[in-house]
């Protein structure tokens, strides 16, 4: 039984609330695997690659250590008693290295982009980060490399790190301050004072050409004056880009919904949250600031200054653009709990940490990962287009293409959502506030019901739900259109 509507509709009215619910889920991987077409024998999928000729590839490295555990986060991580734990961790990453190069589609690929995230990668030393970036450009093609991410947290940054991270090719450092506010850093488990904050952005700002801070908003009780004084915060710091995530109550985890209910505090209504993204998106314009995905911000340009921008290309989040990209693109991960995407084959690292490092490290002949085969490939550049900004009709398949995907885009383009203009698709600034819902419509109806199960296998585990009504007309309802929906064969 869904408790999550799939009777997403659109309203007709000119207006910028198109939905009459809001999705209360920001971002997940696509396509969805499952377990019926899960492969017996994980090697074989890097035997299946060997005609595998993407059109751009990224690398992601998953550090899980952390030396808090922040209420929030929906990531693979866990704390570490010991130094050793993470220097294992390492020689483990660096045979999954050397492995996969065996694999002539996965060493002479070019790589476009590279993202260590976590978890903490700023955990670890000096030494490793160097290590790691030595295997890193032995093994794989980086000739070609644009971008190259490290997550940092700022309790573990120091500029011997931040000196490794540049020998290493490091041109892009993203932090996640998450809130400056006291209160709500308290509730999260942010143990880092403002005062570090500002030390490492200063550090990192004049070090590296792009920064980033990921700031969350739409946490239970905030107010609207909250939120300004948190992006006034994060606009004094002066990072390249601004990513604003709306707080994820179906990820987070159930320590941080029992801290809130404690504190009297209850999720925002899907209105309240909307309006909060509108008040911020124009908040940000006002400051010089423009979107460049769905939910990240930097300063525009002067070849666009003085226009209204839907979505301003530059700088790209090459990382996130890949990842949420088209079907044709890869996406190669190394770690615990890390997700590959090889088109239409699947990998996932096992989630137990110690499981991984011994079957890494010889001491089991198991694989470290799982591996499926997706039915189809096709929708992902169209599902995401709208928190890319634009979709190139070249880089579809279009034959294998779901009806209802094709019939849905059609529809997001007659009510003012995305435009047609000949060789590619652009969101409009409607489509833009709507991303999730536009997301969430054009996938066939058979993954929005698999995002709807995971949805309400969530909030069943203890969180509380986001009130997903935005509105309801009180006119008939012929007013709402309902999305076009196939007869489940």
């Amino acid at each position: 039984m869904l408790t999550m509507s799939l009777d997403l509709q659109i309203n007709s009215y000119a207006t910028l609330l198109k939905f009459d619910k809001q999705i209360p889920v920001y971002n997940w991987y696509y396509p969805f695997v499952s377990d019926e077409h899960k492969i017996a024998n994980p090697w074989d999928i890097y035997k299946e690659l060997t005609d595998y000729h993407p059109h751009r590839r990224a690398l992601y490295f998953h550090i899980p250590f952390c030396e808090t555990i922040c209420s929030f986060c929906p990531f693979e991580r866990a704390s570490y008693t010991h130094k050793d734990e993470v220097e294992h961790y390492v020689q483990a990453l660096l045979n999954e290295i050397a492995y996969k190069h065996k694999f002539a589609a996965l060493a002479h690929q070019p790589i476009d982009t590279i993202y260590f995230g976590g978890g903490t990668p700023s955990v670890l030393e000096p030494d490793q980060i160097r290590r790691l970036g030595e295997a890193i450009h032995h093994h794989f093609d980086t000739r070609d490399l644009q971008e190259f991410t490290f997550e940092c947290e700022v309790k573990s940054v120091t500029l011997e790190k931040l000196q490794a991270m540049s020998e290493i090719g490091v041109n892009r450092i993203s932090f996640g301050a998450q809130t400056l506010n006291p209160k709500y850093r308290e509730l999260f488990d942010l143990t880092a004072t403002v005062e570090q904050i500002q030390q490492v952005a200063a550090w990192t700002n004049e070090r590296f050409p792009y920064t980033n801070m990921d700031l969350l908003y739409g946490m239970a009780g905030q107010t609207l004056d909250e939120l300004i004084a948190d992006v006034n915060g994060y606009l004094a710091l002066g990072t390249t880009s601004i990513d604003c995530y709306p707080l994820n109550n179906a990820s987070t985890q159930r320590k941080l919904h029992q801290a809130f209910r404690e504190a009297g505090r209850h999720p925002l209504s899907a209105s309240t949250k909307l309006s909060y993204r509108l008040f911020l998106n124009e908040y940000l314009r006002a400051h010089g600031y423009v979107p460049i995905n769905g939910y990240s911000y930097a300063k525009q340009t002067q070849e666009t200054w003085g226009q209204r921008v839907v979505v301003q290309h530059t700088p790209t989040f090459r990382y996130h653009d890949l990842v949420y990209g088209y079907g044709d693109e890869c996406l190669d991960s190394y770690g615990v709990g890390a997700v590959s995407m090889f088109g239409s084959r699947v990998t996932s690292g096992i989630a137990n940490r110690a499981e991984y490092m011994d079957r890494l490290l010889g001491k089991s002949d198991k694989p470290w990962f799982n591996a499926w085969h997706v039915l189809n490939d096709a929708e992902k550049g169209i599902v995401y287009f709208p928190y890319r900004g634009t979709l190139d009709k070249k880089r579809i398949d279009w034959e294998r293409v779901d009806a209802e995907t094709r019939e849905t885009l059609e529809l997001a383009v007659k009510q003012g959502l995305a435009i047609d203009k000949g060789e590619w698709y652009e969101v409009t600034e409607t489509g833009w506030f709507n991303y999730v819902d536009l997301e969430y419509m054009l996938m066939p109806r058979w993954h929005r019901q698999h995002l709807a199960n995971l949805v309400d296998r969530a909030f069943k585990q203890g969180r509380e739900r986001d009130d997903e009504q935005v509105y309801s007309l009180s006119r008939p309802m012929q007013e709402l259109i309902p999305l076009p929906v196939r007869a489940a064969s």
